[in-house]
């Protein structure tokens, strides 16, 4: 489907894709006025709407808080994680969206964090980049076009080791895909997790249950706990490798 970037008066940018019925998919403050060559005429349609690639919409994104709760959740349980590593902290994001998670970890993280992320639509990591103010940056901030399941896979094979793999993996309609949610895919990251590190994962209420059994089934059934992200239809899913005794 379209990949839609919407840009507010309040420099506000939001992204979303045409075929699908949730609505938003990300969003992310910038900092300042709307820079004047995001603006334009607004369509009647959709076949009217400027390519973002005439676009030039620079942003310096407000990383003072995330606009969306299950986000903030996210980053409840990686902050304090983050600053007690003092600069040796990485971290894999499967599912970029607008950027909000990576940027928002190397703004309140100590420097020499380190944020891995994979995202399957090479249009999103384009947007990230030029409307939400994705600052890539080499060995520090990467992004990698790919499937999350193979993406964790490769680097189970090649014996990388993160503090936290956050993922907000999903096809149409809050649908998060068997490679992103299967047995594989649960021990792929249990291989790549240090000891005490932590694999949050959002999901919607229909793929809970199925998703927690199966974390469960690798994690430990005391290691996989849900939370109620929202409204009990957002839920995370947090596993924790145990701490060796």
């Amino acid at each position: 489907g379209t990949v839609l970037v919407f840009v507010s008066k309040d420099n506000t940018r939001s992204l979303a894709f045409g075929s699908d019925d949730i609505g938003t998919q990300t969003q992310t403050k910038c900092a300042g006025e709307t820079p004047s060559s995001c603006l334009g005429a607004r369509a009647n349609k959709l076949a009217d709407v400027q390519s973002c690639e005439l676009l030039s919409c620079p942003c310096d994104p407000d990383m003072s808080s995330l606009e969306f709760v299950y986000m903030k959740k996210m980053m409840a349980t990686t902050m304090p994680m983050c600053q007690e590593g003092s600069g040796n902290f990485n971290s894999l994001l499967i599912g970029l969206g607008g950027a909000a998670l990576p940027e928002y970890m190397l703004k309140h993280c100590p420097t020499g964090t380190q944020v891995d992320s994979v995202e399957f639509d090479p249009r999103v990591i384009q947007a990230a980049t030029e409307f939400f103010g994705l600052h890539l940056a080499p060995g520090i901030n990467e992004v990698e076009n790919n499937d999350g399941g193979a993406a964790v896979q490769k680097r189970a094979e090649q014996e990388k080791k993160y503090d936290v793999v956050l993922v907000d993996c999903f096809e149409r309609s809050g649908h998060v895909p068997d490679s992103c949610r299967d047995k594989a895919f649960a021990q792929n990251i249990h291989k790549i997790l240090r000891p005490g590190g932590k694999f949050i994962q959002q999901v919607w209420g229909s793929q809970l249950d199925s998703t927690l059994a199966t974390y469960q089934g690798v994690f430990g059934k005391d290691n996989s706990v849900a939370q109620n992200a929202e409204l009990e239809v957002s839920w995370l899913i947090v596993s924790t490798v145990p701490q060796p005794q």
